[in-house]
């Protein structure tokens, strides 16, 4: 499977247009992916999608195609006339609400390293720029387990 630029692998795509499709067709299917949040999702389109059947799902309303892109136009979120035409794309594409939940669990663990990843790089940014401190407490809020020694550590 190919990659993107920032190393997300393209099936993170594919899961994240299978979740959103199921959801659109299936009345059930919210509810076995409701854990997954709009950031999870790596393409902004996307986010955006979520965001608007997240907050219908919310509310004890449809989520379909036509009220998500209700909820979009009403939100602005997307180019005019855009909302329908990508929604009819991603429900197009995927018939069926069959593996939601492992297409989730493929969105949370691209989300998980996503999380990690710019973890790390600010980690490294604050090293490099000398700020110690804030390096360690970054990987204390990241739960990150890092084994490392000082100069004065070493044999």
């Amino acid at each position: 499977m190919s990659r993107l630029p920032d190393g997300t692998q393209t099936s993170v795509l594919l899961a994240e247009e299978a979740v959103i499709a199921a959801v659109l067709l299936d009345d059930e299917a919210y509810a076995l992916v409701a854990d997954l949040q709009p950031g999870d999702f790596w393409n902004e389109e996307h986010q955006k999608i979520w965001g608007a059947c997240q907050w219908l799902a919310d509310r004890e309303q449809l989520v379909t195609v036509i009220t998500v892109a209700h909820e979009l136009a009403s939100r602005n979120e997307l180019k005019e006339g855009l909302d329908e035409v990508l929604l009819q794309t991603i429900v197009g594409r995927w018939f069926t609400s069959v593996g939601i939940r492992a297409h989730a669990d493929i969105i949370k663990a691209d989300a998980e390293r996503r999380r990690l990843t710019k973890l790390g790089a600010e980690i490294v940014r604050e090293a490099n720029q000398g700020n110690l401190g804030r390096a360690r407490e970054l990987t204390d809020v990241g739960g990150v387990a890092l084994s490392y020694e000082t100069e004065e550590e070493r044999p």
